[in-house]
């Protein structure tokens, strides 16, 4: 762990991408059938203090 900040800055490894779902808990159905069509490389975040 103590290596992690390096390995950050080099590009070594690199974070993974965060997608947030419009709509709070209603983005989930929308963020479900995304990735039941293959999404890759990103994670799909919902926020339910955002829903209305």
């Amino acid at each position: 762990m103590s290596k992690l900040t390096n390995f950050l800055e080099e590009g070594s490894i690199k974070p993974n991408r965060v997608e947030i779902l419009p709509n709070g808990l209603g983005g989930i159905a929308n963020g479900l059938e995304r990735l039941g069509k293959g999404v890759s490389n990103v994670k799909l975040v919902a926020l339910p203090q955002e829903t209305a």
